[in-house]
Formats: C-alpha cells, sequence, structure tokens
C-alpha cells in the first residue's frame, strides 16, 4: 500500500529538522498511521484488484474497499456459477471523491451496487433486493485512491496520528526488521479523528 503523505510533509508538519536521524521512525510512524486509517475508513491507498464474497438480500451490495474505479464482474453462487449482466445493475460510489448519500445524512467512499431488476424510481434506486444468500456474490473490482487523489481531509487525518503518536512515543509498541507495532486506539478518540471516522466509515448504512 502506497502512502499518499510524505515524508518530507510529515517532517514539516511535524516541525522536525532538515536531515533529522529520527527520519527512520518518523516513517515508521506515517507508514502505520496510514494503515490504521485506512483500515478504519475502509479505503486502500494505491489501486489495487479485490474480490469480495458478500452476502445477499439486501437492497444494495457494498464492496469491503473503496474508492471503487471498476466493477469488473459480479457473479451468483447461488447453484451454479453465473455472471450478472452489466445491463442489470447500477452502481454509484465509482469516482475517487463520490459520496455515497443515503437517508440524506450518511455519506461513504464505498460503492453501492443496486439491481435494476424492478421498476426503478428517477434517482435510480431499485425496488427490489439482491436475491438472499449467505455468501452468494462475488464482487470482483478494482479500486483505491490512486497516487494524487486522496482527498486532503484523509491526509490531514495520517498527519494527525502520527503527530499524536511521535509526540506519545509509548504508542509504538515493539520495533523490528519487519516493521513497528503501533497502537493508534487511544489516539483515533480524539474529536477530530473521530469525525474522519465516522464521515468515512458510514456507520449508519
Amino acid at each position: 500500500m502506497s502512502n499518499p503523505v510524505t515524508l518530507a510533509n510529515a517532517k514539516t508538519y511535524l516541525r522536525s529538522p532538515a536531515g533529522s536521524a529520527e527520519d527512520a521512525i518518523i516513517q515508521l510512524l506515517l507508514d502505520s498511521a496510514a494503515d490504521f486509517v485506512a483500515q478504519q475508513c475502509g479505503v486502500a491507498f494505491g489501486v489495487a484488484s479485490y474480490t469480495d464474497i458478500l452476502n445477499g438480500g439486501n437492497v444494495s451490495l457494498r464492496t469491503l474497499v473503496g474508492p471503487v474505479v471498476t466493477i469488473t464482474s459480479i457473479e451468483d453462487f447461488s447453484s451454479e456459477i453465473e455472471t450478472v449482466a452489466d445491463d442489470m445493475y447500477h452502481v454509484i460510489g465509482t469516482s475517487p471523491n463520490d459520496r455515497i448519500i443515503w437517508t440524506g445524512s450518511s455519506a461513504s467512499t464505498r460503492a453501492w451496487v443496486f439491481p435494476l431488476l424492478g421498476s426503478v424510481s428517477g434517482t435510480g434506486q431499485p425496488m427490489q433486493n439482491w436475491p438472499a444468500g449467505s455468501g452468494r456474490w462475488v464482487v470482483r473490482y478494482t479500486g483505491g485512491y490512486a497516487d494524487g487523489s486522496c482527498p486532503a481531509t484523509l491526509q490531514l487525518a495520517i498527519l494527525d496520528l502520527t503527530a499524536r503518536a511521535y509526540a506519545n512515543r509509548g504508542g509504538v509498541s515493539s520495533e523490528s526488521s519487519a516493521g513497528a507495532s503501533v497502537s493508534f486506539d487511544k489516539f483515533w478518540d480524539a474529536d477530530f479523528a473521530k469525525r474522519i471516522d465516522a464521515y468515512y466509515r458510514g456507520k449508519r448504512f
């Protein structure tokens, strides 16, 4: 996973002097913070291919990683594998800057895939759920923020968490040649980070 925040920007944010002997630990904290933000918000930094196995019975299929760049295929594994035709569903949330509005109060960067199996209102919302079944639907897609497309809000969240961990070195619980284990949970409770969390995860969907 790439990091949308550079070491130079992080050092400026931390007011760390140029050529600091602490560059390695700052990079370690920066990468760990980016991983934590990605996990908490359900996004990826860098575009990659994904395969989600999703349950049916809902009005939409929601990808586990966002933002979605393109849907490659949707397959029904209920009895024998059947690929759903492109014209049988409608996708919203495929632009890096899209926000999917649901009931007028929540937002998310992940894609929602709606079936066009019944009459559809003028807003494009479906009138029928995806057929039920545990692990019935397999969605293959590419997703993640391409270089240079990560929203400033997420970059600031990464910088903020890095700064909090840097100022509280106890956040680093272990280090090794393979990396470090960093606990950001206590920093994520801060008001700023909580607002980022609620906005990008869209828990109320």
